[in-house]
């Protein structure tokens, strides 16, 4: 079940959207566990790139530009 407070807000944006509520919770989802996975792999990732030589995203992108 959702909580009241956040179907008002689901509600609020999907009338100024124009979207249907259900189609909008479900983007909304998908994006929220999408960042999640893509942080999971961040987070495995970094030791690896820094060991590798990469300090940060900027080096990186001088790396790949």
């Amino acid at each position: 079940m959702i909580d009241p407070g956040l179907r008002r807000k689901l509600d609020e944006e999907s009338k100024l959207s124009g979207e249907d509520p259900n189609v909008l919770a479900e983007e909304l989802i998908r994006r929220g566990l999408t960042r999640k996975k893509l942080a999971r792999w961040r987070e495995k990732l970094v030791p690896k790139a820094k060991t590798a030589g990469f300090a940060n995203d900027d080096t990186i992108m001088r790396a790949i530009s």
